[in-house]
């Protein structure tokens, strides 16, 4: 799979790339300025006023939206002038690019968003395609993390902030929002620190006296802004020299300490923010920066600054640039004027090109989560090196994540495994526990949000060093016990994995690829007569039979592995069959025909067509063959089980799942993308019988609510022997069980006690503690509820006799809502066997029949692997042909299963004493539980605390204070310092502004402002 992404997936990007900086600057080079240009000489399409009803836009399959593949489109920030000279200069060269774009999309027809991020501001983007942003356009390409790294090398910044007393008022509001848009403009390879001074300089944050510096990710410039927001205030007088001798220190201490990658290592710049000054530290700059390493920035805040002559000197004395911000509108364009000054120079002399690539992040024209690739584009346009030196922007390219998970080699891991990757700096760029950005249904994933490894796998001493090591570019195979968080995050077990790492070719990316460990062996069907699979679909499809047919999201997205990219057509004048209840699930990715018989007949067509992922259609193939006795083992189950189920079902690895009788589809129609599934992963990953029932929160209700209304799933895997007692599983049986059955056997296996449901309280738990059935009839609305939030007490005993072990994880990708009777004492014992359920509903024989229907197939070449080939997977070629929510962090204690089998105890407070009992059954996920009546007023017990499962917004995020310093690598290469760079442009300062413009965006940035602070974000 590494092979595979580096080679045919990352390598063409790369050359497409290359090629197009190579044409840019040829473009720029041989362009002839032209200072007389006019708003209409440069004909654009503005993505923000693009018509896409008009003919020239066509919707398009792989861009979800209509759009124009020849042409491109521009999106310019508010507050640029668009008929300022230089704009529209850049405007008319950069629009020869759709030739070399078109080229290397017909070269390379996986290749999405092409574009190039202007210095002067602009992104003109291939294809032509609207602005899809909703609300004040904030938009500024120079602003985005993968700009600001492509177009130079990494930084330790210091923003140093003069809070003496004449900057009262007016000037420190500027500065603080300054600050603000200054952190915008660095990223995850960039660290930052932040003083205050006045007399005496202090940094904003006490943990910074211990770390210094601080990785500029998101949730830490927002820890630093908050301090700035909240700490700094005006006051005294201001000691430019002990401020800056207190910052170079800083810096030097940094160095000398840093460990685990922390720090840039590289360019080290100053943000000097001041209403002015007439102090000249030189002597501080002669003893600490003669060679000019640390270059300093300049900024004179407010409309009353004066003195401005020592902010200019300082900036040109230290290789840095000097600006003026007079008023809040000018803030955004003013504080990247820094960007081009660390750009010049090395960067350019040398005509360094290097690559960037991002962790993911949402893309802004609404293809979901993806990582972009970008170089530098340098002006060419002279053979002087000290005129060569400016930067005309940032090419890049974009790669979905949902494009890298499709190769991922899903028939080898099986249902249970998956694939991710990370960044040098230990953050995702895919993984399935990734939550794409959606703020209506689960709000947003920052942008970049920096979602580390451990934001979405528990973290454990074992995968700390597995993360390190991947970080480190090794690769090895590794086999532990390890935490496994299951899709919907309400269950966690340990298990052993296998976790198979390598370097993704041409990339700063490594890649793993996780299994069970029990999996040494896998099965993949091939060679299997697709002719034959297409008119067995069809003819369940069609069926009039009482069962129906659910197959896995059918078309490519962003969510896992589908069959195939897009669905056929079919001719108008194809005949559709007759009409059948048996009809493929509506929910899939693509859109479904009214006439649900042609949307079958497109299926059929997509099948028998070469457009589609072999391996899965091979899988697809065999489930259909197998398969098919299913409905022979539904008609012939006797009459008593028939009276205990509402129905039973079997999913398969491939996707498919059949129920019987049809009307049980409703109940499955969410679980049938097997990847995502939650009961499919935990019953594939057990060897016993699972019971589940839909998770619930809330208000509990007592009323309006009865058991017939709550059935409950059990299931069981299929398995296979191999050889050498390894096992294959190719799919799960089950069946939806009614409460009365469920009640009855747990009263006869309870030597009677839970059949007096007016003195004992029975439940039947599973592994994470939620109710799966209960004994009181009136409180149906307990089933699916944590024990805890029902019976507080009963939960209580169980995780101190260690039932139940817990463990706890923040979870940094949450969406949550806007912020907008007593007993006789003594000990009881209760009779608690194993729960022999008509042999489990019949699903052991049905098991074994299925099994053997698999094995007698003799369509299909068998293919084992050793468990020597987990160690190489990842290195081989594997083809395939209005917001509700918002962003937060919660903190979840999640409950397993110990080795513990039973338990019997004590709960006892004030004056009353309840027994409690406790016993795994046999065979199963269940415990059973037996207490009598419940203890009041335990709010009077100190001893006793109420345990919590439930996620818990936290209303004080860890701040970077109290969060580790997880490991990182640095970027290979540091450009900082060439002799032949020409400093002498260091306060000549160009506003892309109108003076109308200006004011206009001066009252659009302090509403948004306004609505950040109220808001805390």
């Amino acid at each position: 799979m590494a092979h595979t992404l580096g080679e045919k997936v990352f390598k063409p990007k790369v050359t497409a790339l290359k090629k197009a900086v190579k044409e840019a600057e040829k473009l720029a080079s041989n362009y002839t300025w032209n200072p007389n240009i006019q708003i209409k000489d440069v004909p654009i399409i503005n993505s923000k006023e693009l018509n896409e009803s008009d003919p020239m836009y066509s919707n398009n399959d792989l861009f979800k939206q209509p759009v124009n593949m020849s042409l491109s489109s521009v999106h310019i920030p508010v507050e640029i002038y668009q008929g300022h000279t230089n704009i529209l200069n850049s405007l008319s060269w950069s629009g020869m690019l759709d030739k070399v774009w078109t080229e290397n999309r017909q070269n390379d027809p996986d290749i999405l968003w092409q574009y190039f991020g202007s210095q002067d501001g602009f992104i003109r983007t291939s294809p032509a395609s609207k602005w899809r942003r909703q609300g004040v356009d904030l938009f500024d390409v120079r602003r985005r993390p993968w700009y600001t790294a492509g177009s130079s090398s990494p930084k330790d910044m210091i923003i140093l902030m003069d809070t003496s007393g004449s900057t009262y008022g007016q000037a420190l509001q500027l500065m603080k929002f300054a600050v603000k848009f200054l952190l915008d403009t660095i990223g995850e390879n960039d660290f930052v620190s932040i003083i205050k001074f006045s007399n005496e300089p202090s940094f904003v944050m006490d943990c910074l006296n211990e770390k210094r510096f601080l990785q500029a990710n998101y949730w830490n410039k927002q820890d630093l802004y908050n301090a700035v927001v909240n700490n700094v205030k005006a006051e005294k007088m201001a000691n430019y020299a002990k401020a800056f001798e207190f910052s170079f220190k800083q810096f030097k201490e940094f160095s000398r300490n840093a460990t685990d990658g922390a720090g840039a290592n590289c360019n080290r710049v100053i943000m000097l923010l001041s209403d002015g000054t007439t102090e000249k530290p030189e002597s501080v700059f002669d003893t600490h920066n003669r060679d000019k390493m640390v270059r300093v920035f300049t900024f004179a805040i407010g409309r009353t600054a004066s003195d401005v002559a020592a902010l200019k000197w300082m900036a040109c004395r230290n290789k840095g640039y000097f600006s003026v911000i007079y008023a809040v509108g000018a803030i955004m364009s003013k504080v990247q004027e820094y960007i081009p000054s660390l750009a010049r120079g090395p960067y350019s002399a040398y005509g360094v090109k290097d690559m960037y690539m991002s962790p993911a992040y949402n893309d802004i024209w609404g293809l979901g989560m993806m990582t972009t690739i970008t170089l530098p584009v340098y002006n060419r346009s002279s053979d002087s090196i000290q005129s060569n030196q400016t930067i005309l922007g940032v090419m890049g390219i974009d790669v979905t994540v949902g494009h890298l998970i499709s190769h991922t080699p899903y028939s080898e891991l099986g249902p249970a495994g998956y694939a991710f990757a990370l960044d040098s700096n230990g953050y995702i760029v895919f993984h399935p526990n990734l939550r794409a950005t959606d703020l209506a249904k689960n709000g947003w994933l920052q942008d970049p949000p920096n979602v580390d490894m451990f934001h979405v796998e528990i973290n454990d001493p074992t995968k700390y060093q597995v993360r390190r090591k991947m970080i480190d570019q090794k690769s090895a195979t590794e086999e532990f016990e390890s935490y496994v968080l299951y899709p919907g995050e309400h269950y966690v077990a340990k298990n052993n994995r296998t976790y198979s790492y390598i370097p993704i070719p041409g990339t700063n990316f490594s890649l793993c690829v996780v299994s069970p460990s029990q999996r040494k062996k896998h099965v993949s069907a091939k060679g299997f007569d697709l002719m034959q699979a297409a008119e067995e679909l069809e003819r369940i499809l069609t069926s009039q039979e009482d069962f129906a047919v659910l197959l896995a999201p059918w078309t490519t997205d962003n969510d896992g592995p589908r069959y195939c990219k897009t669905l056929e057509s079919v001719p108008d004048e194809m005949q559709p069959v007759q009409s059948s209840q048996n009809l493929i699930n509506s929910s899939m990715s693509t859109p479904v025909d009214k006439d649900k018989d042609v949307f079958v007949k497109r299926i059929i067509a997509t099948l028998k067509s070469t457009k589609c992922n072999n391996s899965l259609i091979q899988q697809l193939a065999w489930d259909l063959m197998s398969v098919n006795i299913s409905e022979t083992l539904w008609k012939n189950l006797n009459s008593q089980i028939k009276k205990d189920i509402t129905g039973v079902f079997v999913s398969t690895n491939g996707g498919l799942t059949r129920v019987f009788p049809a009307s049980l589809r409703e109940g499955l129609e969410d679980k049938v993308d097997i990847p995502t599934a939650e009961y499919y992963l935990r019953t594939i990953d057990t060897q016993v019988y699972l019971y589940s029932t839909p998770y619930k929160t809330g208000k509990i209700h007592t009323s309006n609510d009865t058991m017939s209304n709550h059935d409950v799933m059990v299931t069981k895997s299929i398995v296979i022997p191999i050889d050498s007692g390894h096992v294959f599983k190719p799919g799960v049986v089950g069946a939806m069980v009614k409460q009365e059955a469920m009640v009855r056997v747990m009263n006869s296996s309870s030597d009677g006690y839970c059949g007096n449901s007016d003195d004992n309280y029975c439940y039947l738990l599973d592994n994470g503690g939620f109710i799966i059935s209960t004994n009181q009839e009136y409180d149906a609305d307990h089933i699916g509820r944590w024990i805890g939030d029902v019976d507080s007490q009963v939960m209580y005993l169980l995780h101190l006799h260690n039932i139940y072990e817990n463990t706890t994880r923040l979870d940094f990708q949450a969406a949550c809502k806007k912020q907008t009777k007593s007993s006789s004492t003594g000990s009881r014992n209760v009779f608690m066997p194993s729960l022999p359920f008509y042999e489990m509903l019949t699903l052991t024989w049905w098991s074994n029949k299925l099994s053997w229907a698999y094995l007698n197939i003799n369509l299909y070449n068998w293919l084992f692997g050793s468990s020597e080939d987990m160690g190489v997977m990842a290195a081989e070629i594997v083809t395939s042909s209005t917001a509700v929510n918002e962003s937060c962090v919660v903190k979840q204690h999640q409950y397993y299963y110990t080795d513990r089998q039973s338990m019997r105890g004590n709960f006892t407070c004030d004056n009353c004493t309840r027994w409690v009992s406790a016993q795994r059954l046999n065979g199963s996920n269940l415990l059973l539980v037996v207490a009598d009546q419940t203890c009041h007023n335990t709010h009077q017990c100190p001893q006793y605390s109420k345990l919590i499962q439930a996620p818990q917004r936290l209303d004080h995020i860890p701040t970077a204070c109290q969060q580790e310093h997880w490991y990182r690598k640095r970027p290979g290469q540091c450009w900082n310092h060439d002799d032949r760079e020409d400093t002498s442009q260091c306060n000549r300062a160009i506003s892309l502004q109108s003076p109308s413009q200006s004011i206009i965006w001066t009252t659009v940035f302090l509403t948004f402002i306004h609505t950040c602070i109220r808001t805390n974000r």
